[in-house]
């Protein structure tokens, strides 16, 4: 359809072909290499026409979403209309009130979401958001330990009190509260906070970020790109855990890598600005997580 296939790549009109440039066109795919070894796709084959296509196009699974400015926020469903693979629109109308039955497990998503992250305004949206990034930070800082914390987690203890909601009305009412300490145990909440948030690396305060990377709990050093370059192992901090380096360079994407050998190596490249590394030397392309307390040393 307007010379893409399902699955995105580009296929042009062939020149031997009565079909036309744009709308839908059954036939036979022919790969090739052009002059420049770029590889290249081309059809011929049979236009077909719009309203067949619509006859033909099925509803895919309903989904809600949360639409409208802050003061009036309303739940909307809908449907994805698609021909064998190709994602032709999306069907949006408001969801009735009350929700039916058959649409409230995804209604319930769509507002869990909304809450944690923010986008629902809801008079208990800001100390859930709050209390959201701070279960988020001790279980990174936990290294994936505390479950409580972890994103389920968060997402588990919103929806218990959202139980039994059937109405936007209902929900806007419906009282909401999440208190890290009703979760995790005071003394594993202060041997958490006393995990060094920063270290002193050539006289300057560096921060340290927890994070967990494929089920490992790690620490992130946040360099800058000065710091990297006369570091050596010899200055690296202690850690409870393995390490992790990220240089912010400007405004573009920090360089993350797994070892310091590899982040100078990545630092010396002179593609390192617009390409990554392999696995364990990539760019990072993380959307920024919400913040949560840190500890005092």
């Amino acid at each position: 359809i307007d010379e893409k296939t399902a699955d995105g790549q580009e296929a042009r009109i062939g020149k031997r072909s009565f079909a036309g440039s744009w709308g839908a066109v059954a036939g036979s795919l022919r790969f090739f290499a052009d002059r420049f070894g770029v590889p290249r796709a081309s059809v011929e084959g049979t236009t077909i026409s719009y309203d067949q296509v619509r006859q033909y196009a099925k509803r895919g699974e309903a989904h809600v979403t949360v639409s409208g400015s802050r003061k009036h926020q309303r739940l909307l469903v809908g449907h994805t209309l698609s021909y064998f693979g190709f994602d032709l629109e999306t069907l949006r109308e408001p969801l009735p009130d009350p929700i039916p039955e058959s649409l409230r497990p995804v209604a319930m998503n769509a507002l869990i979401d909304g809450v944690i992250d923010g986008s629902i305004n809801h008079p208990d949206q800001g100390k859930i958001r709050r209390a959201a990034g701070e279960l988020d930070e001790y279980w990174r800082r936990s290294g994936g330990t505390v479950t409580a914390g972890s994103p389920e987690g968060v997402r588990r203890a919103v929806a218990a009190q959202l139980d039994g909601v059937a109405s936007w009305a209902e929900f806007l009412k419906r009282r909401l509260d999440l208190d890290p300490a009703d979760h995790i145990a005071v003394a594993e909440r202060v041997a958490l906070d006393q995990l060094p948030s920063t270290v002193r690396l050539f006289g300057d305060a560096t921060a340290i970020g927890y994070d967990i990377d494929r089920g490992v709990g790690v620490a992130r050093l946040r360099l800058r790109e000065g710091q990297a370059r006369r570091m050596t192992d010899d200055d690296l901090p202690v850690i409870d855990r393995p390490l992790r380096f990220q240089v912010v360079r400007g405004e573009d994407q920090p360089i993350e890598a797994e070892t310091l050998g590899m982040l100078k190596a990545l630092l010396k490249s002179p593609g390192t600005r617009s390409q990554g590394s392999g696995s364990t030397a990539r760019r990072s392309t993380r959307g920024a997580r919400p913040r949560g307390r840190r500890g005092r040393h």
